[in-house]
């Protein structure tokens, strides 16, 4: 089993249901307009496709492609399936698809999973769907203040102290350690220039952060990563890695 610090840079809302109460005992149910049941039917065949896509194995990660096609009308249903126990062993895509579906609402949704949701021992599919929640947010940053402000807090290992849920190969400081490092995977991956600014202050301010020993390989690396892809352009980026094979499925 890899260790999560070996994964690569490049790797990585119930539906409501609205009743309509008769009005009475005696009164004959209104019959459904078309309307409505186009409605209905369209939106069963959406969650249907979200389940489809969710449970499918993805080598390389969910392509950024695939997940912008559902839109931001998939949330609702991804969230369910985050709070569903029986779906875990599909956390880690879910939480790819929240993240690339391009809606801010994902936010919350990711932040109470990864901080607030969790206590004591978590298992590997739970910890592993933390870890992609955060390694894969870069693209929500770039649609979401809060997601991005989360992000440049996250790079500053004490900042982890907040959450209440231990893993046993990442305990303690190697916990918090390791979910920096994932922010700054995600800040990578975000082609932001706020990034660059970010990250840049990170390297100028290195003799006073206690972490650099810990951090500085990937610090460099993600402002590898992020300057190509502002040089590229970020949507020119996320198509060319998804015709480059990003994202297979493995059948």
């Amino acid at each position: 089993m890899p260790t999560p610090r070996a994964w690569s840079l490049a790797g990585l809302a119930v539906i409501a249901v609205y009743l309509t109460p008769p009005s009475s005992s005696a009164a004959r149910p209104a019959a459904s307009s078309p309307s409505a049941e186009l409605f209905k039917d369209a939106k069963g065949k959406a969650d249907a496709e979200v389940n489809v896509l969710v449970t499918n194995h993805y080598i390389h990660g969910v392509p950024y492609g695939l997940a912008q096609g559902l839109g931001p009308g998939a949330v609702p249903r991804l969230a369910s399936i985050l709070r569903d126990q029986g779906m875990k062993s599909y956390w880690r895509t879910t939480v790819q698809f929240l993240n690339f579906v391009g809606a801010p609402a994902s936010f919350p949704i990711l932040r109470e999973f990864i901080v607030d949701r969790f206590e004591g021992e978590v298992d590997f599919d739970t910890y592993a769907a933390i870890s992609a929640a955060i390694v894969t947010m870069g693209p929500l940053a770039r649609i979401s203040q809060p997601a991005f402000q989360f992000l440049n807090k996250g790079i500053d290992p004490s900042w982890w102290n907040v959450v209440k849920w231990t893993f046993s190969y990442s305990k303690s400081e190697k916990r918090n350690i390791q979910m920096s490092r994932n922010c700054l995977n995600a800040l990578a991956s975000s082609g932001m220039d706020e990034a660059d600014h970010v990250l840049t202050e990170l390297v100028r301010t290195s003799s006073q952060n206690r972490y650099w020993g810990e951090l500085h390989d990937m610090v460099d690396a993600a402002l590898k990563s992020n300057r190509e892809i502002i040089k590229e352009g970020f949507d020119n980026n996320r198509k060319r890695r998804d015709a480059d094979g990003g994202g297979k499925q493995r059948r």
